[in-house]
């Protein structure tokens, strides 16, 4: 199967924003925090990190009991610093298109050039989309193959991040906290998504919006056979029916990424529980330190 391997690559770079001075420069700014420079650029500052982790303390002080947050929230999140700077990721103005790194986009792309050349059934789905880079990538990998029989589904509840479940571990509940303070950008409108798609001429019939939370709104939807699933839905609420719903219905020899597996507020407790349910021992493979990805056998 012939694909225009220069097109998916320039596309790669613009939804990265590689292409974009600018947001290097941001980009370098930010992970030079974590090299010791102590200058915090940017959108959200120290101090409202500060108090954002004040205000957990108080509110969960009787679950804390005396711990340091830090040593609650585990090596992923163990100093301040660390925390800014996942919470500063979050924001608009760090990626244009997408919060994944480079190593997570190539991922999702051999993924999908895999199912297309070995010509495994099915549409893809991305829950959790954000801005919707990386659904206008798959849609671009599709137009870069030729292939008009394949729709990219794309699921969101466009109002953000679910209310977690108060019984939580307490890792979860504070991160959750944190993150409700601070990202406050992490809610997109749908009109945003859709005009990504017409601004990279690539909103038409094959691209399926799916809006509302996962658990009401997939069951409601068309879909019934898949290639490529990228679940990016941060919370054990907006994990776990993601699986439910849509594993089953993925082709063998079709793919699935878990964006969030690596951190704890609750994706990986959902992944692991179904997998334990279900049986599935297929090895799972490490993409960077938070996402993994399968093929299912």
């Amino acid at each position: 199967m012939k694909k225009n391997s220069l097109y998916i690559d320039l596309l790669s770079q613009c939804i990265s924003g590689n292409l974009n001075d600018s947001i290097i420069g941001i980009k370098q700014r930010l992970f030079q925090t974590l090299e010791g420079n102590d200058n915090f650029p940017g959108i959200i500052s120290i101090e409202e990190v500060e108090k954002a982790i004040s205000d957990a303390e108080e509110k969960y002080s009787s679950q804390l009991q005396g711990k340091d947050i830090f040593e609650v929230l585990g090596p992923d999140m163990c100093t301040l610093k660390k925390l800014w700077v996942v919470v500063h990721n979050n924001h608009h103005s760090v990626t244009p298109h997408t919060l994944c790194t480079p190593i997570r986009i190539n991922n999702l792309r051999e993924c999908a050039e895999s199912v297309l050349e070995t010509n495994i059934p099915g549409d893809f789905l991305e829950t959790g989309t954000w801005k919707g880079g990386l659904s206008v990538f798959m849609r671009g990998i599709l137009a870069a193959f030729s292939d008009t029989s394949r729709n990219v589904w794309v699921a969101d509840s466009f109002e953000g991040l679910p209310e977690i479940d108060p019984n939580s571990e307490l890792k979860d509940l504070i991160f959750s906290f944190i993150l409700k303070k601070l990202a406050h950008n992490l809610s997109i409108n749908f009109d945003y998504v859709k005009n990504l798609f017409h601004r990279y001429h690539l909103l038409d019939g094959q691209v399926k919006f799916i809006q509302g939370w996962f658990h009401e709104s997939l069951p409601k939807s068309s879909i019934t056979c898949l290639s490529l699933i990228r679940l990016d839905g941060d919370y054990y609420e907006s994990t776990a029916p993601v699986l439910e719903f849509a594993y089953p219905k993925l082709s063998q020899g079709g793919y699935i990424i878990i964006d969030d597996y690596g951190l704890f507020i609750g994706c990986r407790r959902a992944v692991d529980e179904y997998r334990l349910k279900y049986n599935i021992n297929t090895e799972m493979h490490w993409v960077d330190e938070y996402t993994v990805y399968w093929q299912k056998e």
